[in-house]
């Protein structure tokens, strides 16, 4: 099976589910609240507004769980950066070796309109996320509405790496370092993996998974 027969069988089995539609929906549900609480000071995070067409001011109590989570996950993406940079020095300074210089792959599961790569590298404290790999994956639904906001608008676009190219009939940006990818988590092995790999993953490199609130919608069967 080539790339091309894996990406019509994801898009055949994600659009003929209509189970798959409330799990869907929670991406622009969370990308909604994630603008609300930027817009009103409790996170700085100044690109999700590209992703939201119908901005909606949430409860207090929303805005605060998604602080809570913002904070957590881009403090830990920061540390994750900072220890990778730090490798990637020790390996600078040690005796001359064939070795390949460390890289940081960062896999974020059910990405949604996740932002991380885009704070990363405006972030200029990170080096412009400097020894970071990115990859994103969510239903094909998901990443072709993500590739097509992201290619059309020019402040996202300028963000992208030089080579980015628009991949697997819309639904996927692929460059040597940000990846966003079409795949079902209930498929991660015969599925997810592959593409991962075909786009330069490497399990030998240090490697931080993301998972935000994604899990609880698989059954245990696919998330155990």
């Amino acid at each position: 099976m080539d790339n091309r027969d894996r990406d019509r069988g994801l898009l055949a089995r994600s659009t003929n589910d209509d189970s798959d539609a409330p799990v869907q929906e929670t991406s622009n549900d969370a990308a909604v609240s994630r603008d609300s609480a930027a817009r009103l000071g409790y996170i700085n995070d100044p690109w999700i507004r590209y992703f939201v067409k119908r901005p909606q001011r949430r409860a207090p109590l929303i805005n605060r769980g998604t602080y809570s989570r913002f904070h957590g996950i881009q403090g830990t993406l920061k540390r994750f950066a900072s220890a990778v940079a730090a490798l990637r020095s020790e390996q600078s300074q040690g005796k001359e070796t064939e070795e390949e210089p460390a890289v940081g792959q960062v896999v974020v599961l059910g990405a949604g309109m996740d932002t991380s790569y885009f704070l990363m590298s405006a972030d200029s404290n990170n080096s412009s996320a400097a020894g970071l790999r990115f990859f994103e994956v969510d239903f094909p639904e998901i990443t072709a509405k993500k590739a097509a906001t992201v290619w059309r608008t020019r402040a996202l676009h300028a963000m992208l790496p030089t080579d980015t190219a628009v991949a697997s009939g819309g639904t996927e940006l692929h460059s040597a370092t940000f990846n966003l990818l079409a795949g079902d988590l209930r498929d991660f092995e015969t599925s997810v993996v592959p593409k991962l790999r075909d786009r330069g993953f490497d399990p030998a490199h240090p490697t931080l998974f993301v998972s935000e609130c994604v899990l609880i919608y698989l059954d245990s069967i696919h998330s155990d």
